[in-house]
């Protein structure tokens, strides 16, 4: 375990990079980020499916569904904002303005190209669309993200805390947060920023070299994580979910939830795809909305309904969009709509992860 934990130490540090075939070099990847990635992008596009599907009409809002619904939400955006934590300080240690210039290629880009992108074809759809965009709701992106993106805004102001002066300016940050999820049930972006920044701030702190020496034994992991997550779950759900105390068990529950994530992904690093599809997980994220959108709208005007309907429009949310991927890595034009954080040399660069704002 010492020779993992070196390797795996080494993986994130500033100046370890690996050569490609073609001599370029790129940072190692560390195969149970990616997994654990792979897991939550998977939950990601299931959980947004889902909602879709019976905001449709196509899936019947049962207590199953419902059931779904709340346990899936209860930790599959925190995961990813302590994956980003867990690798930002590469980054940050490159220099202020590297990390900057980063911050606009990795996120930014991208956020206001799909979102744009996204809105517009929500436009043009007109009454088929679930949630109808309007001209006014592209122009207030800058302050005011819609549908999935919120999770790009909130991952960079959750990021840039780290250039605030100051020791004790994050832990005082992260109290806000923690007292802000444990107590109110407010919206708006700057709420859920400081929402998901414990998440953010835990993976900073610890670090992924640490964690992976904290779960030497990933399986005991994993069976505690869940346990405690299945026990947060229960008064989540049995209790007011806007009541204080529930608040801050769901705060508890969406570290349980994260932790016994990345505890299975250890476990089942190996499984064919699944790292691939962690590595692909920026361009799925910003994708699979509209690709699913699209498979939907079809499906009911076909009258296709029911669970294998919201089955099919899963495989096509993840499918599509990393096919879509693949294609302009191949053309080489993969950086232009976000996937990649700068123009390909040699094939040396990976597509951006979800959790890292970078390739990794």
């Amino acid at each position: 375990m010492a020779e993992e934990q070196t390797v795996v130490e080494d993986a994130i540090a500033e100046d370890h990079v690996v050569a490609s075939a073609s001599g370029a070099t790129r940072p190692a990847r560390i195969g149970w980020l990616d997994a654990a990635r792979g897991m939550g992008i998977i939950l990601v596009v299931y959980g947004h499916a889902l909602r879709g599907w019976v905001s449709a009409g196509i899936v019947k809002a049962t207590p199953i569904e419902q059931l779904q619904d709340r346990l899936i939400y209860s930790f599959h955006m925190p995961l990813f904002f302590l994956l980003s934590g867990l690798v930002v300080g590469r980054s940050l240690a490159r220099g202020k303005g590297e990390f900057l210039r980063t911050r606009w290629l990795t996120i930014v880009w991208p956020y206001l190209l799909w979102s744009v992108l996204q809105g517009s074809i929500s436009m043009a759809a007109g009454d088929a669309a679930n949630h109808p965009v309007t001209p006014g709701t592209l122009v207030a992106i800058l302050w005011d993200p819609f549908a999935q993106f919120w999770f790009l805004y909130a991952l960079l102001l959750c990021q840039l805390t780290l250039l605030l002066p100051g020791r004790w300016t994050l832990p005082v940050l992260v109290g806000a947060g923690v007292v802000l999820e444990s107590v109110t049930n407010v919206g708006g972006i700057l709420a859920a920023s400081l929402k998901h920044l414990p998440y953010f701030a835990l993976g900073y702190w610890v670090t992924a070299g640490r964690l992976d020496a904290q779960l030497s034994a990933p399986a005991k992991a994993a069976i505690v994580a869940a346990v405690a997550w299945a026990m947060f779950a229960i008064f989540t759900l049995i209790d007011n979910p806007a009541a204080p105390p529930v608040l801050a068990l769901q705060l508890a529950q969406g570290f349980a939830g994260s932790i016994g994530v990345i505890a299975v992904a250890r476990l089942v690093m190996a499984l064919p795809g699944l790292q691939a599809l962690g590595a692909a997980s920026m361009a799925i994220f910003l994708m699979h909305v509209m690709a699913a959108a699209v498979f939907r709208i079809v499906a009911k005007k076909l009258h296709v309904h029911g669970e294998l309907s919201l089955l099919l429009g899963v495989v096509v949310g993840i499918a599509a969009p990393y096919i879509f991927l693949r294609i302009t890595q191949r053309l080489g034009i993969a950086w232009w709509f976000g996937f990649e954080s700068r123009k390909r040399r040699g094939g040396g660069r990976k597509p951006l992860n979800l959790s890292s704002g970078g390739a990794i």
